[in-house]
């Protein structure tokens, strides 16, 4: 999450999206080495989403691991109530455990890493593109404004007289 000096950032299009994909990605990644590791899915879960930094995806991990040391029967049809993205939902309420749940786990840290490569890429190829215009339309337009105001005004004074 970008917070302190690096908050504007995450203003510039694409920025943002691509650091929820890579904390998904680093969360799915480290959740499995921990299911792996034989650690409950409870613990696993709040140790995880601490580790990425962010707070929606915090709150979430702890929504969840609350509910499942409580029992409570968590259908797949519910997951707007803890915050998860729908895949990463899916891959932790499946069933699944143990092996195939440390495959499912690093195959979905795959596809988030996957969508955050493409999702640079786009904003490596667009982002040049984008400031060079605003920048060089904003320098035109100032320039314009520098020029043409005082002309408009001189030739309103020549008039005047």
């Amino acid at each position: 999450a970008f917070n302190g000096i690096t908050q504007p950032l995450a203003w510039f299009p694409f920025v943002g999206w691509i650091s929820r994909h890579y904390r998904r990605a680093n969360f799915a990644e480290l959740l499995a080495l921990m299911v792996e590791q034989q650690v409950p899915l409870p613990e696993g879960l709040r140790l995880a989403t601490e580790a990425t930094g962010d707070s929606q995806l915090q709150q979430a991990g702890r929504d969840l691991a609350d509910s499942i040391e409580r029992g409570d029967a968590i259908a797949s049809g519910r997951r707007h109530r803890y915050g998860l993205p729908p895949f990463l939902f899916w891959v932790l309420t499946c069933g699944q455990s143990g092996n195939e749940l440390v495959r499912l786990l690093r195959h979905s840290a795959a596809i988030y890493r996957r969508k955050a490569l493409n999702s640079s890429r786009w904003f490596r190829t667009l982002f040049p593109v984008a400031a060079a215009m605003i920048i060089g339309g904003g320098v035109t337009a100032l320039y314009t404004a520098t020029l043409f105001g005082p002309l408009v005004q001189f030739w309103a004074d020549l008039g005047v007289e």
